[in-house]
């Protein structure tokens, strides 16, 4: 389904020129936001954008946390240029936040899809 929407995102914004499309485009495919700088940052590349996001990578219980840096360039190009486990959390259905590295980490509100 995310990447049903990114190719319709991708075609829609043509050349990616700026962080915020970019960013839209990765959105679509999954990735979010962190709560501080080792998890949430961008740089502009010479040819597109890098970002430092996470990803739930694994969906059932523990449900794992991946920080991931990732490439988008300008033709809309994405690919992940590495990638590390973040954290973990063993619920998330009841907590709207769970502490990952010491920090709290806000992921989803309600049960991921099984």
């Amino acid at each position: 389904m995310l990447a049903y929407w990114g190719s319709h995102i991708k075609q829609f914004l043509g050349v990616i020129e700026n962080e915020t499309e970019a960013l839209l485009l990765i959105w679509a495919h999954g990735y979010y936001w962190g709560s501080d700088k080792s998890s949430a940052a961008y740089r502009r590349v010479d040819d597109g954008f890098e970002f430092v996001l996470l990803k739930l990578a694994r969906w059932t219980p523990p449900y794992q946390i991946n920080r991931v840096r990732m490439k988008v360039t300008h033709g809309a190009r994405i690919h992940e240029v590495d990638s590390e486990v973040w954290g973990f959390r063993n619920s998330g259905c009841t907590q709207a936040a769970d502490t990952v590295r010491g920090l709290q980490v806000r992921s989803w509100s309600g049960c991921p899809p099984v």
